[in-house]
């Protein structure tokens, strides 16, 4: 769906059903901050 959908109360992202796409924003937030961290 699109940004301003909303998916069983989340925001989809890029055309992803949800929670598919709230898991991978999840992990990508994820990878960011580790790696951030890391240096």
């Amino acid at each position: 769906s699109n940004i301003t959908e909303t998916d069983f109360g989340t925001i989809s992202f890029y055309g992803v059903p949800e929670p598919t796409s709230t898991a991978l924003f999840g992990i990508g937030a994820a990878v960011f901050l580790l790696k951030r961290r890391r240096r």
